[in-house]
């Protein structure tokens, strides 16, 4: 980042010092036909003094953003004496460039195009607060963690982390967590990023994403989930209550036990909204789970809105157990379309919302 503003930098002023000297010819146009060194000297004096003033370096436009934190880099392909400071230089794995991070300033991690690593008997905890991992690279080139171990999980220990456009990638059966937010760990949010299995049937994530309990203010948004036919319980999943949870644009398929998005304990003003939800494989006629799509504890308190919902289950209300939350809009269908044929909910009990019992 900080290469790239002094590009930007270097681009701008040089830009300024031809416009200072266009306008030195447009006024004085007996001389258009040479540009003498008073007038490039007045140019690049101005251009200094411009310099100056600004200042644009990395840490003043950071402190300038209220942002006091460093950036580092992640390659698994790099070969400098990784410092992390650069590309040339980035460390290779995620966890050496977590330890470089201080812990609360808000560093910055990058992770290039194409990083691969694999756990295979530990965990990677992202232990300091306000933390940005940004994964570059679009489909199967985006940088990818593998597990390789069924305890290998990504363990949130602090608030306000971010990760993004990362791919989550289950090469063996029953991985316990592809994440756990740890409990009273408050402001996570994942977004843009992929959960996915090796073979179909046999890996999976049991829990894509766990929320241990106490947790306020997170959010899970456009990311996807695909457990295809494994033995999975949930992709995201409450082990206790939480506090202004967001499920929001998500696309999650898979064959779960449970529920796509389950939790064991009530919630308060838990949003699902916008999202693609399918228990099942999908596989021809007949491929959708008897479980829900959506199913929460009795008392949770939120809104369903505007999702795409399909399970083989005999009513629309089966297919989204959350008594005590407030549905709207919600298109609901079974695997062949011949029950509910992607209809939006229009009775009022479930626009209005239902209680315990109804």
């Amino acid at each position: 980042m900080k290469n790239r503003i002094g590009k930007v930098s270097l681009m701008v002023l040089f830009v300024i010092t031809i416009v200072l000297l266009a306008a030195n010819l447009v006024i004085q146009p007996a001389r258009a036909t040479k540009i003498d060194d008073a007038a490039v000297l007045s140019a690049v004096a101005v251009t200094d003094a411009i310099v100056d003033a600004l200042a644009l370096t990395n840490a003043d436009i950071l402190a300038s953003q209220g942002a006091g934190g460093d950036v580092f880099y992640v390659d698994s392909g790099a070969g400098g004496s990784a410092t992390g400071l650069d590309w040339t230089n980035a460390e290779v794995t995620l966890e050496a460039a977590i330890a470089n991070c201080t812990a609360s300033a808000g560093d910055i991690i990058y992770v290039a195009p194409g990083h691969a690593e694999s756990f295979t008997s530990e965990e990677l905890d992202i232990d300091k607060i306000g933390i940005q991992i940004i994964g570059l690279g679009t489909g199967s080139n985006r940088p990818t963690i593998t597990y390789a171990h069924a305890n290998g999980e990504v363990a949130i220990g602090a608030a306000s982390v971010l990760i993004k456009n990362i791919r989550f990638f289950s090469s063996i059966p029953d991985v316990l967590m592809g994440i756990e937010v740890e409990s009273g760990v408050d402001f996570f949010t994942i977004e843009d990023c992929e959960f996915s299995v090796e073979t179909d049937g046999t890996d999976e994530f049991a829990e894509a994403i766990n929320f241990a309990g106490a947790n306020e203010d997170c959010t899970v948004r456009n990311c996807v989930f695909n457990a295809k036919a494994g033995n999975s319980v949930a992709a995201i999943l409450t082990d206790n209550a939480t506090v202004d949870l967001k499920i929001i644009g998500n696309e999650i398929r898979g064959d779960y036990s449970s529920a796509c998005i389950f939790g064991d304990a009530a919630d308060l003003d838990i949003l699902i909204y916008d999202n693609l939800l399918i228990n099942g494989a999908l596989i021809a006629d007949g491929g959708a789970n008897t479980e829900p799509a959506i199913e929460v504890a009795n008392n949770t308190a939120g809104f369903i809105v505007d999702n795409r919902i399909v399970s083989d289950v005999a009513t629309g209300l089966a297919m989204r157990v959350a008594d005590d939350c407030t549905f709207m809009n919600n298109h609901l269908t079974d695997d062949d379309g011949d029950e509910f044929s992607g209809s939006v909910e229009t009775t009022s009990a479930t626009v209005t919302g239902l209680v315990d019992g109804d």
